[in-house]
């Protein structure tokens, strides 16, 4: 996403990433943290699939961060296997969370 933006003209200065995570959750998590860290507006966007947006917005509210969702393409070929799995984590998620 980060040289999908810069190719589309954002500043690189402008880009923040986090590459330690290994779930949605922790990359809100240490999403905040560089937020907090570097002064940020508390208002984000979240760039994911399409499939993935309310989950991703769900998990942000959860951790306090004002998230908006713009969906990025999905090869069609992975849709049916994205849909079911993002299904079983948002019955997750509003269950356990």
């Amino acid at each position: 996403m980060k040289e999908y933006l810069i190719s589309h003209g954002i500043e690189p200065s402008r880009v923040f990433t986090e590459d330690k995570s290994l779930s949605t959750e922790e990359n809100l998590a240490f999403s905040k943290k560089v937020i907090e860290e570097n002064g940020l507006p508390k208002e984000v966007v979240i760039i994911t699939d399409g499939f993935h947006m309310l989950r991703a917005r769900m998990l942000a509210e959860k951790q306090g961060i004002d998230a908006l969702s713009f969906p990025s393409a999905t090869p069609l070929h992975l849709l049916p296997v994205y849909w079911y799995r993002e299904w079983a984590g948002v019955t997750y998620t509003v269950l356990f969370s």
